[in-house]
């Protein structure tokens, strides 16, 4: 039976496990060489989605230039800059996937 009143959380630094245990992962430089695995995979990415264009030409969508920004311009083979296009906007985003723990009472 499972206690409502625990608290469950997953493993905080789940995405930094290379940088905080280099020492114990590595057996090269004298490490445990231990197999710990990341539990949680983070990544950045732009999208770029015509609607979001169009939205923004509608002013319903604020440009912050943090989160929702102008394009940079792309370089053509040249070298050259090409300015005589807009490169439209793009959203900022943040992925976070987590290990499957189903198993684990709490979670599932």
């Amino acid at each position: 039976m499972v206690d409502t009143r625990e608290i469950v959380s997953f493993y905080p630094w789940g995405h930094l496990i290379p940088q905080i245990f280099t020492n114990q992962l590595h057996t090269e430089e004298g490490g445990e060489g231990l197999d710990i695995r990341p539990s949680i995979a983070v990544t950045c990415a732009h999208i770029k989605l015509s609607k979001l264009d169009e939205t923004v030409r509608r002013w319903e969508i604020d440009v912050d230039g943090k989160i929702v920004m102008k394009t940079r311009l792309v370089k053509r083979e040249d070298g050259g800059m090409d300015g005589g296009v807009d490169p439209g906007m793009e959203v900022a985003v943040t992925k976070a996937a987590v290990e499957p723990v189903s198993y684990l009472t709490g979670v599932a």
